[in-house]
C-alpha cells in the first residue's frame, strides 16, 4: 500500500512539474511586432548581467561513453520588470566542455543551425519568471558510426536530387531519424568534466506604440556543471 502511495505522489509531482514548464516563457511575441539590430536602437537593449540568471541541469551526474547527456537550461528574468529574451534554441545557445585542468575539449555540432532572426523567436517574460530549453550532448564522438550517418545522408541527398526517393520517405526507410544529439564531445579518456551553456543575442524586439520594454543582449554563461563520464 506505502508503494502504491509513493508511485502516486510520484506522479503527481511529475504532473505538476510538466503543468508549470508549460506555463513558463509563454509570453511570445506577436508576429506583428519586430526584430533589429540593437545598434541601431541601443537604449531599448540591456546587458544579460543585470538582466538574468542562467541555470543548467542534467538529470544525472554520471555517464558513459556513448550515453546521450540531457542538458537542461533555465533562464531567469532576475529584474522587476517584463523583459524580452531570446528563446533557448538555435544557435544563439553554445554548448563548451572544459576537462578536470580546465583544457577546452572540442565540441562538434550535429548539424549545422541557421537561424532567421524573427519576433517569434522571442518570448516576454516578467519579474521573476522563466523560460527553459535543452541541449542534448553525446558522451564522447563515435566517429565511425557519425561518419557511417553522414555518408548515409549524403547518399540519401544525392538520391533526392535524381529524383529515386522523397526525402521523408528515404529518412524513413533507411532510418535516418536516428537520433546522435545536437553536439558532441570530442574525447576518449574517462575522467570529470565541467560544462557551461552560453546564450548571446544581438537584436531587440520593437514592441510599437511608444513601448519601451528592453530586450536583453550581449552573451550570459550558465555556472559549470560538473559530470563524470565513464567506460
Amino acid at each position: 500500500m506505502r508503494t502504491l502511495i509513493k508511485v502516486a505522489a510520484v506522479l503527481a509531482l511529475a504532473a505538476n512539474y510538466h503543468s508549470a514548464a508549460g506555463r513558463v516563457g509563454t509570453q511570445n511575441v506577436s508576429a506583428s511586432q519586430s526584430v533589429t539590430d540593437v545598434r541601431e536602437r541601443p537604449l531599448l537593449g540591456i546587458d544579460y548581467s543585470g538582466a538574468a540568471r542562467l541555470k543548467l541541469a542534467s538529470r544525472k551526474d554520471s555517464y558513459r561513453f556513448g550515453e546521450m547527456i540531457g542538458l537542461d537550461i533555465a533562464l531567469l528574468n532576475a529584474t522587476d520588470t517584463p523583459i524580452f529574451f531570446h528563446k533557448l534554441s538555435g544557435p544563439t545557445v553554445v554548448v563548451k566542455v572544459f576537462d578536470e585542468k580546465g583544457a577546452v575539449v572540442k565540441v562538434i555540432p550535429g548539424s549545422v543551425r541557421l537561424e532567421g532572426v524573427v519576433p517569434q523567436s522571442y518570448v516576454l517574460l516578467g519579474a521573476g519568471e522563466v523560460t527553459v530549453g535543452s541541449r542534448q550532448l553525446l558522451a564522447g564522438c563515435n566517429a565511425a558510426g557519425l561518419a557511417a550517418f553522414d555518408e548515409a545522408r549524403q547518399r540519401l541527398n544525392e538520391d533526392v536530387g535524381r529524383q529515386k526517393i522523397g526525402y521523408d520517405q528515404g529518412m524513413f526507410e533507411r532510418g535516418l531519424f536516428v537520433n546522435w544529439g545536437d553536439v558532441c564531445a570530442q574525447t576518449t579518456r574517462p575522467g570529470s568534466y565541467d560544462i557551461v551553456v552560453e546564450v548571446s543575442n544581438r537584436h531587440v524586439v520593437l514592441s510599437g506604440r511608444g513601448a519601451k520594454v528592453k530586450t536583453a543582449v550581449s552573451t550570459i554563461s550558465s555556472p559549470p556543471l560538473r559530470i563524470t563520464i565513464s567506460e
